[in-house]
């Protein structure tokens, strides 16, 4: 290393304006000018870098603030359940609108202290836990919320921004609603299932009747069925072919499908 090197690296590191190496010739002005100036544009990008992170302290703060005086004069209960599809669909037309959801958290992002979620809100079957029809959602808990994971089971509510669009991981655009949370919460909801203590007997099922509506079944089983399959018919949903599952005791089940909304077929396993 020559005697600049050392002079010059001496000065940045103590951050005086010109060193003296013992033993050494006294640095010239050139380098006296070269060692001011390094020492300078350290402590200029030391204020630099100052400024940005209080701008962006800032910028948070006073988001923070604005979203609690917007919460303040709004309320949970004004949130309505708007079909997903309906969302999706006409978005020019609920925009700014309340809304509410119960779903299941897909993925979580964090940036800073806010996080920027994707929420599964149709539950397709609940005999496996499976969800669908994502909802973006962008949210800031409180200091010393817990934190929100994926898989967790959440209600929130906010503002409907309209259809986002995002490139996935294989290179796709998907487009899906996004939603600005004022609340979420994990939920405590239990299932149907385990409210209702729904346990069918062989007596009921053997109550079916064939031509029968979805909602006549529902009536002589006592509670609704989980829906595990679904063939809709292109431009005419009306003509959907569904089958629903029912529990028995134990392990007993039984299915029963419905073509138009009629009963075409049942079978059970151990119903007693």
């Amino acid at each position: 290393m020559n005697k600049l090197t050392i002079v010059i690296a001496a000065a940045v590191a103590t951050g005086i304006g010109a060193v003296i190496i013992a033993g050494s010739s006294p640095p010239t002005p050139e380098q006296l000018a070269q060692i001011r100036a390094a020492s300078e544009q350290r402590l200029a990008d030391a204020k630099a870098a100052s400024e940005q992170q209080a701008q962006a302290d800032a910028r948070v703060q006073a988001k923070d603030q604005d979203a609690a005086q917007i919460t303040g004069n709004l309320r949970a209960e004004d949130a309505i359940s708007e079909p997903y599809d309906e969302l999706m669909r006409h978005p020019q037309d609920h925009m700014g609108e309340l809304i509410r959801y119960r779903g299941k958290v897909l993925q979580v992002v964090w940036e800073d202290h806010r996080a920027q979620l994707r929420i599964e809100v149709t539950q397709k079957n609940k005999s496996f836990d499976l969800w669908d029809d994502a909802v973006l959602v962008w949210y800031a808990p409180s200091p010393g919320e817990a934190r929100i994971l994926e898989k967790d089971i959440v209600e929130f509510w906010g503002r409907y921004a309209g259809v986002q669009t995002y490139t996935a991981v294989l290179g796709n655009i998907v487009q899906i609603p996004g939603v600005t949370a004022y609340g979420l919460t994990r939920s405590t909801i239990v299932t149907q299932e385990t409210e209702t203590g729904c346990v069918i007997h062989l007596a009921q099922f053997q109550a079916l009747k064939t031509g029968m509506s979805y909602a006549a079944a529902m009536s002589t089983l006592g509670c609704e069925g989980t829906e595990i399959s679904r063939v809709d018919l292109p431009g005419a949903p009306q003509f959907a072919t569904v089958m629903y599952s029912w529990k028995g005791a134990a392990i007993a089940n039984a299915n029963a499908m419905f073509q138009n909304d009629r009963l075409i077929n049942k079978a059970q396993v151990g119903l007693q």
